[in-house]
């Protein structure tokens, strides 16, 4: 018989790394000066900066490498990075398991301020991370689905 572990640790990328095509390129490039000529035009300068800052993050962020970021689950709390999440401030989890589109844990706040955590598996056992986590705080069983901020930054490669 297997016991079971008293604490969880990995290393997970700080965020997912897209690979983008020549044609995702020209697209944005096309989407961008569509929306500066738009703010000109309509003399609205303030989103016209709004634009290029973002066009210029993105091309930034898509030239960084991830950093990989340890996540340790214990008997006490969440410690991600730097960052310690005690129990009694966590409202709810829930996992979307299906390799090898989504392998992640969610975490959701009791400050609904707190924006919800994504947190890649990797490696790690599902079950058993959700059989330890279960003792600590509710699961949300209504959950099926990547949310839709995921999907929508898997959809537009950002």
């Amino acid at each position: 018989m297997t016991s079971r572990p008293m604490a969880f640790e990995w290393d997970f990328p700080e965020f997912e790394k897209h690979q983008h095509t020549l044609g995702w390129y020209i697209g944005a490039g096309i989407f961008t000066a569509a929306l500066l000529i738009y703010a000109l035009s309509d003399g609205n300068f303030l989103f016209a900066v709004l634009i290029i800052t973002f066009a210029l993050v993105i091309l930034f962020h898509d030239h960084t490498q991830p950093i990989r970021v340890h996540c340790t689950i214990d008997k006490h709390s969440m410690r991600i990075g730097n960052e310690v999440f005690e129990f009694k401030n966590l409202e709810r989890f829930w996992i979307l398991y299906e390799p090898p589109l989504a392998k992640n844990l969610y975490i959701e706040f009791k400050n609904k301020i707190k924006p919800r955590l994504r947190i890649p598996l990797e490696n790690e056992n599902p079950l058993l991370v959700r059989d330890f986590l279960l003792e600590h705080i509710k699961e949300d069983l209504e959950r099926e689905d990547l949310p839709l901020s995921d999907q929508f930054s898997k959809l537009l490669k950002i």
